[in-house]
């Protein structure tokens, strides 16, 4: 009897929590009396909101902080969900066409008109462009015609990975001070599966704080990876230094690893391998 007492008593309060969800009008809630079909697209709904409102906030650091803490609401719905079975059962919400905890999957922003089915060269040219005049790794100014709304965007730094073209942006344009950083495009190749091309490169600058510390000049490369439209959906990078040593070299240039030589064969690093299937 006391095994099963911690189960009964879970199930007890999630049902307690249920009534308040769906309790009658007129109650102090926090969210307003609704229809029990309508609770999960009033949450994706809320949470969309507050995800395009933090698109606003005009601190860098705390735009990433909120957004991340928005998608680890997400995460722990889409956990509890997956967890705890009962709390999907249908026969809680009488005449409901919906679940209490549906997976939640919040919609990335839209980026603009797309330019689709380029051939695989052109794209390159444009990401050329991007790194030779856009500077796009330290302005986040990026031809969005040529990625994916949803693209994953992943490296070492401690904010990614990210799936959103927008976040993406809005995070490099926060992060390094344009008229003391800069970024060199070493080579820019295609890679033999005829849907996929790497870029080498090398960075230096400055953080956008307000004493402007300079990181470490590091060597990277980033693997774009294109879908079926013919859209970037997968942008990863490896660096020639971990992230705990280009933000330890800021307040410590001697700290790891060297920095990295002026552009040239033997600063290359290694792409990091394939996601798409």
């Amino acid at each position: 009897m006391a095994r099963r007492w911690p189960a009964r008593a879970s199930s007890s309060v999630a049902r307690v929590l249920l009534l308040l969800l769906v309790r009658p009008a007129g109650s102090s809630l926090l969210l307003p009396p609704r229809a029990p079909s309508s609770i999960p697209v009033a949450v994706q709904q809320t949470l969309s909101g507050w995800m395009e409102q933090s698109r606003g906030v005009r601190c860098p650091f705390w735009r990433t902080r909120a957004s991340d803490a928005i998608d680890a609401a997400v995460s722990v719905c889409n956990f509890v969900a997956a967890r705890h079975k009962s709390l999907l059962d249908r026969q809680w919400l009488p005449g409901s066409e919906a679940s209490l905890f549906e997976p939640l999957n919040l919609a990335v922003p839209a980026m603009g008109a797309k330019t689709r089915h380029l051939p695989i060269d052109e794209v390159m040219e444009v990401v050329r462009r991007d790194f030779e005049r856009g500077q796009y790794y330290v302005t986040g100014r990026l031809s969005q015609a040529v990625y994916s709304d949803a693209c994953f965007f992943d490296g070492p730094d401690p904010d990614m990975p990210v799936r959103s073209l927008g976040r993406y942006s809005d995070a490099l344009k926060g992060l390094f001070d344009p008229a003391l950083s800069s970024i060199e495009l070493v080579a820019l190749e295609a890679r033999a599966d005829g849907r996929s091309f790497e870029a080498h490169w090398r960075l230096s600058g400055a953080l956008k704080l307000p004493w402007r510390p300079h990181i470490k000049p590091y060597a990277g490369a980033t693997l774009y990876e294109i879908d079926d439209d013919g859209l970037i959906a997968s942008h990863t990078e490896s660096w020639s230094i971990s992230a705990l040593d280009a933000f330890a070299s800021t307040v410590w240039p001697a700290f790891g690893a060297p920095s990295a030589p002026p552009a040239a064969a033997h600063a290359f690093v290694e792409p990091p391998p394939r996601r798409l299937l």
